[in-house]
């Protein structure tokens, strides 16, 4: 759940830049105080696992209270995470919508740019929603099926982060001409490295 709490954190302070940028353009947003807001979420965690390690190896019914008790603690946070990414999308959508209306030259990238943050935002909520509700079950001891435990835990998460470069990819053109490029500088070159190799060979 660790790991899960700073990547959910991570999408939401990137979802949270990406709605400022939507809303005020002309916005500088505080890099500092992104790294800072990062570190310190970082740091709050690391203290609650270390926390839970030290009363591991110290007294265990301490253990086990404190295991509870932080389990909890990142249940909320979570979902609290959640919802923020969900009302910070859906601005972002609404303000796309309003300046597709009033941009009419640059009405077709705002509707695809649009389209591209509501299907993020759908995968987000599947994934996420999966593993909170999952979780949820873990922490007050209620009986799911193991598989879909194990899904749930162990995969929604790197799914939603493995989808979403796929996202990209598909709905922006300058990505997939890049990576059509590279693909081909690519073999072009694996190709002359074989060529050279081949006479390398047949000369000794």
């Amino acid at each position: 759940a660790v790991v899960s709490t700073q990547s959910t954190g991570t999408t939401c302070l990137l979802s949270i830049t990406r709605t400022i940028s939507f809303i005020k353009p002309f916005y500088r947003v505080n890099q500092l105080g992104i790294a800072a807001a990062s570190a310190v979420h970082a740091t709050i965690i690391s203290l609650m696992e270390t926390m839970v390690i030290v009363l591991y190896y110290t007294e265990s019914g301490a253990f086990d209270i404190a295991m509870n008790s932080m389990n909890i603690i990142e249940l909320i946070v979570l979902t609290l995470i959640f919802l923020l990414v969900v009302c910070s999308n859906t601005f972002s959508v609404a303000r796309l919508k309003i300046v597709v209306k009033s941009q009419e030259n640059m009405a077709g990238i705002n509707k695809r740019a649009t389209i591209t943050v509501f299907i993020l935002s759908v995968l987000f909520c599947s994934f996420n929603v999966t593993f909170i509700v999952t979780y949820f079950c873990y922490v007050f001891k209620i009986t799911i099926d193991q598989t879909v435990f194990w899904i749930a835990m162990w995969l929604a998460l790197p799914l939603n982060s493995a989808c979403n470069p796929l996202v990209y990819i598909w709905r922006k053109e300058h990505m997939r001409t890049y990576i059509r490029r590279e693909w081909r500088r690519v073999t072009t070159r694996r190709s002359e490295t074989h060529t050279a190799l081949s006479r390398v060979l047949s000369v000794l």
